[in-house]
C-alpha cells in the first residue's frame, strides 16, 4: 500500500459531503476540511477516482476539481506541516507507520 494525498474543491454540499465520506471509508485521515492524508490500496483510490469523475460529471460545477497524488517516502520526509497547539498530528499514525507491540 502506498501513502496519498487527495485534496478536492467542489460547490455542491451533497457532493462534496458524499466524497468525504468516501475518502474516510478508504482509510485516509482528514487533515483539512477538504484535504485527506493516508494509506490505501491502490484499488481503493481507483475507486475514488471514479467516483469523482462520475459525481463532479453528473452534478459538479464546471469549477470543480479534485487531486490524488501519490507520495514518495521522499516527499513524507521533506514534510513541512504546522498545525495549532493541542491539535494532533501524528503522520507516522495516518501512513499506517506506528508499531504496536503487545506484552
Amino acid at each position: 500500500m502506498k501513502p496519498y494525498l487527495i485534496l478536492y474543491d467542489i460547490a455542491n454540499n451533497k457532493i462534496r459531503n458524499r466524497m468525504a465520506r468516501e475518502i474516510l471509508r478508504a482509510g485516509l485521515y482528514r487533515i483539512q476540511k477538504s484535504v485527506f492524508l493516508g494509506v490505501s490500496p491502490p484499488g481503493e483510490i481507483q475507486r475514488l477516482q471514479t467516483l469523482f469523475q462520475e459525481h463532479i460529471h453528473k452534478y459538479g460545477s464546471p469549477s470543480d476539481s479534485y487531486l490524488i497524488i501519490p507520495l514518495t517516502a521522499y516527499n513524507l520526509d521533506e514534510l513541512i506541516h504546522l498545525v495549532p497547539e493541542g491539535t494532533p498530528f501524528d503522520l507516522d499514525l495516518w501512513l499506517n507507520r506506528k508499531t504496536v507491540v503487545f506484552i
